[in-house]
């Protein structure tokens, strides 16, 4: 589906592409994804991330 790819592709960024660290269709994966898990702001994203790797280790440690 690409969704966070297509919507990037039609979106002006201002961004220097030298200095970009995060493209722009990773910084709407991220946002987008939060707001469908129920994260409100950014703040929050640390916590999701931290989940996340919390249930991938966990899933890998099962599979051993």
């Amino acid at each position: 589906m690409k969704l966070t790819e297509r919507a990037a592709s039609v979106l002006y960024d201002p961004r220097d592409p030298d200095l970009i660290t995060h493209p722009l269709h990773d910084l709407l994966h991220q946002r987008i994804y939060a707001i469908v898990q129920g994260y409100e702001d950014l703040n929050d994203h640390a916590q999701a991330r931290s989940r996340v790797h919390h249930w991938q280790r966990r899933k890998q440690s099962r599979s051993v």
